[in-house]
């Protein structure tokens, strides 16, 4: 089984740590406090498209930009990347470039493997994907509506528009090296060679 490295970033009091701590099925209250460099949450996503499982550790990145020295380690064998703002702050939305910046240059991620989930996009909100050139080729950056209440008690707090938590996993573990080069072996088994 494969462990997928997906770390969450964004602007900070964005609320990352709620999030993260609800996607690894966490929903205890807990006083607010800033992520003191990095927090590791790990969990079994069931996927979308294979009858299968992966651990995930979702890497809870602090906003806070004293910690912006440790990004490039941080960056190193990721799998996915989550960038969490409000677009109806002026200045997270500055800050999504510097987030992309920081993780996208620094790695081998691709399309599908990156994801801008923006809080509070009104409902029938489409914006376009973001293109952005990354260490290896062009990107094409989804941009997904998330509503996550302030003290989320189950996965129905947290509500999607665009694209669910689950099918982001399921992208980034179709694309992970131990997962391709399965694929590779079982197409030149049926090859006969």
């Amino acid at each position: 089984m494969s462990t997928l490295k997906i770390a969450i970033v964004g602007p900070k009091g964005v609320g990352k740590s709620t999030f993260a701590n609800a996607l690894a099925g966490d929903f205890t209250e807990y006083d607010a406090m800033p992520t003191v460099g990095c927090r590791i949450r790990e969990y079994r996503q069931q996927l979308v498209s294979e009858d299968s499982s992966a651990e995930v550790e979702l890497w809870d990145i602090s906003g806070d930009l004293q910690y912006e020295n440790c990004w490039p380690a941080v960056a190193q064998g990721l799998n996915g990347l989550v960038i969490v703002y409000d677009p109806t702050n002026q200045l997270q939305s500055k800050e999504v470039s510097l987030w992309m910046e920081a993780f996208c240059k620094n790695s081998d991620l691709q399309t599908g493997q990156v994801a801008i989930f923006a809080l509070n996009l009104p409902q029938n909100s489409r914006p376009p994907p973001v293109k952005y050139q990354g260490k290896k080729s062009q990107l094409q950056i989804p941009i997904v509506g998330l509503k996550v209440s302030k003290n989320p008690k189950s996965m129905n707090d947290l509500v999607f528009n665009g694209m669910s938590f689950s099918e982001f996993v399921d992208a980034c573990y179709k694309l992970h090296p131990d997962h391709q080069e399965l694929n590779d072996e079982d197409d030149a088994f049926l090859d006969g060679q």
